[in-house]
């Protein structure tokens, strides 16, 4: 125990750095108290063995020992058990500093170290040992005095030690502008700091009333405020995290911690501690939270969605093993399969989508379009889910006018918009397209008769991965980001996304606000689609490559079927052998090859007098700008994306060596 009649007090700061060390002695000793600086845990361990000391200055990286296994060591030693612990680092994630505060951490200070700072911290723990310190000395004394309240004499001197006492308390709270309180167990009477009552909201006067702090804890916190009252082998210190309720009405999340003062009976009579608002670390700490749990829920998700369509697609191809069948079989199987790779492929688009937008690299490629044709392309894409579940579709234009936009993402908003509304809208329900003109502005509007949205979640539904329900019956399936990247879209052709709902079982209205800006008056002729079976087709010597063989394979028994000279290689020095002698006119390579990337064979290949006048098609799953720019660099004319239309392969046979590049996926 400390001398009370001698002012200094003992402060210990652990570093392993020599030039730390004279920086915190050069910082403290304005404070005027008896620094002890060590170097490492292990002489940290022996000084308070035999010191008592006020504060600990700790730093997190030491070699040997760092500064958490070092406190854990402190905390284990009855003399230094509950001494307040400041850690020194350069860097305190959430995850470090909830283990530095399990140990029983008072605070954090981040290097390099602010002078102002770091001595008004050590102030305010060298004020409350003091105090514990001086109350411990006459702790007896003053509750005798207290219990003998028929005796004037003592009464009077129990008061002008309580008046000192405040005065004291009053001096330190107003010298650090801390959140500190003392409160007097055997009269209610509590005496905060400034801070405290700034952190609530309130003033001095009106905390008189014993328990006053008590009836604004949290009812479920309660219990976890005074440990030391139904464990009575936490004799000195306590500490606790609880939620308190602002004067506002508000709750706010504390660490709380202090000394706790007995009689000779063992009775708390006495407790001077301070408060720490940790509301942001809670708020962040559940915002991880959340954020975990729906990257859990998501990539359970993924999974579920992934595997749904490869059932009908195995199951289809087991029919098409067998004999005797049908051409309507054959059809039916074949259509299936079709379905379920372009599911895949649109799941897999709207992931790639989302990330393009989020870090901006997502481009709008306008053309002239009708806007009807939009709709009616969205209708297409979603009608044979609507009709699967046996719901009833409307769709009024009420506005047809020419545009200037991206119309494939266009036609993407709508048919997010309307798989959405599938959906969630039960068998028999209505789902109603109207699209009009409001001022300037196309405004269309999706509703339906669905599942509706709780009003809680109308401000959340356009966040990634979020969805109002995922019931086992319902069609349709989906990651939860096809209304994020509809809102996106709309956004990025100036427009506006809302959703609105009367509730659970109301149904729903997403709202599409497109500015009047698009419209274009200048009747030039339109795109109009080109469809693979009104093409005339003229032969080409056709070599594809992957190592893939199905992949192989399959590509190459298409382009057969389709009237092309067509061969097939499995790695880069094979595919270069046959093109050697073939000299194909086109060539359609993966890029990720063993022994011989797609990019080498393409200068290889460009190096050779008949490879000069090929065309050279990537195939590759890589769709980012980055792999793109690599294909041009390596001789590519054009780069598709896994899976790729057929309309859009075969009008690259079509082209002329030479022909302006086209990428597609």
């Amino acid at each position: 125990m400390a001398n009370p009649s001698n002012d200094r007090v003992n402060i210990l700061v652990v570093d392993d750095q020599p030039s730390k060390l004279l920086v915190f002695n050069t910082i403290l000793e304005e404070l005027d108290q008896n620094v002890v600086a060590v170097a490492s845990g292990a002489e940290a361990l022996q000084q308070v063995l035999a010191k008592d000391f006020a504060v600990i200055l700790l730093d997190v990286n030491m070699p040997d020992m760092d500064g958490y296994e070092t406190a854990a060591l402190i905390r284990k030693r009855k003399r230094s058990a509950h001494v307040p612990i400041i850690f020194v680092t350069s860097y305190a994630d959430e995850i470090h500093s909830a283990r530095g505060y399990s140990l029983g951490a008072a605070d954090y200070v981040l290097a390099p170290v602010a002078p102002e700072i770091l001595r008004t911290k050590v102030k305010v723990f060298v004020q409350l040992y003091r105090m514990a310190e001086q109350a411990k000395l006459h702790a007896d004394q003053r509750v005798a005095l207290v219990r003998e309240q028929a005796a004037r004499e003592a009464a009077e001197r129990a008061a002008e030690a309580l008046r000192r006492s405040e005065e004291r308390f009053r001096l330190a709270s107003e010298a650090v502008t801390g959140f500190i309180y003392e409160v007097d167990l055997l009269t209610g009477h509590s005496t905060l700091s400034p801070g405290v009552m700034s952190l609530l909201g309130f003033r001095q006067e009106e905390a008189e009333e014993p328990g006053w702090w008590e009836r604004r804890i949290h009812p479920e916190d309660r219990l976890n405020v005074r440990p030391f009252e139904t464990d009575p082998s936490q004799s000195r210190q306590y500490r606790s995290e609880y939620r308190v309720r602002h004067r506002d009405g508000y709750m706010i999340a504390v660490w709380d911690q202090g000394i706790v003062e007995r009689d000779s009976a063992g009775i708390p009579v006495r407790l001077v501690g301070n408060v720490v608002d940790i509301t942001e670390r809670k708020l962040a700490e559940e915002k991880l939270a959340e954020s975990n749990r729906r990257k859990d829920e998501f990539l359970a998700m993924l999974a579920h969605e992934l595997r749904n369509p490869l059932a009908p697609i195995r199951n289809s191809v087991h029919v098409l093993q067998g004999s005797d069948l049908s051409d309507s079989v054959q059809r039916k199987c074949h259509d299936m399969i079709d379905r379920q790779v372009v599911h895949m492929a649109r799941l897999l688009d709207d992931l790639l989508d989302v990330s393009r937008i989020t870090r901006g690299t997502l481009e709008l490629r306008k053309e002239r379009f009708s806007f009807g044709d939009v709709i009616r392309h969205a209708v297409e894409t979603t009608e044979p889910m609507i009709e699967a579940i046996g719901q009833h579709l409307t769709v009024e234009l009420r506005t047809d006018p020419l545009v200037d936009a991206d119309t494939a993402r266009l036609a993407q908003v709508f048919s997010n918009l309307l798989n959405n509304a599938a959906k969630y809208t039960p068998a028999g329900g209505r789902i109603d397209v109207i699209s009009a003109d409001e001022r300037e502005d196309i405004v269309v509007t999706v509703r339906d008769t669905g599942i509706g949205v709780p009003p809680e979640m109308l401000p959340k539904i356009f966040e990634p991965f979020v969805q109002v329900d995922r019931p086992l019956d319902r069609l349709g399936g989906g990651l939860g980001i096809g209304l994020t990247l509809a809102q996106r879209l709309v956004e990025m052709h100036g427009g506006t996304l809302e959703a609105m709902s009367g509730g659970p079982g109301a149904g729903s209205v997403f709202t599409v606000r497109l500015p009047g800006g698009l419209r274009v008056t200048d009747p030039r002729p339109m795109r109009s689609p080109e469809r693979l079976q009104e093409r005339t087709v003229h032969p080409r010597r056709v070599l594809v490559v992957d190592d893939i063989r199905d992949n192989a394979d399959s590509l190459a028994m298409m382009l057969s079927g389709a009237g092309h000279d067509v061969r097939a290689a499995y790695a880069g020095r094979e595919a270069l052998k046959v093109a050697e002698a073939f000299h194909p006119e086109v060539v359609l390579l993966d890029l990720g090859m063993p022994e011989l990337s797609g990019y080498e064979l393409a200068r290889k290949i460009r190096d050779e007098a008949w490879g000069k006048c090929s065309t050279l098609i990537a195939i590759t799953g890589w769709g980012r700008e980055r792999d793109r720019q690599l294909t041009r660099e390596a001789g590519f004319d054009h780069h598709l994306i896994k899976p790729f239309d057929a309309v859009t392969l075969a009008e690259l046979l079509e082209r002329p060596t030479g022909s302006a590049p086209v990428t597609a996926g």
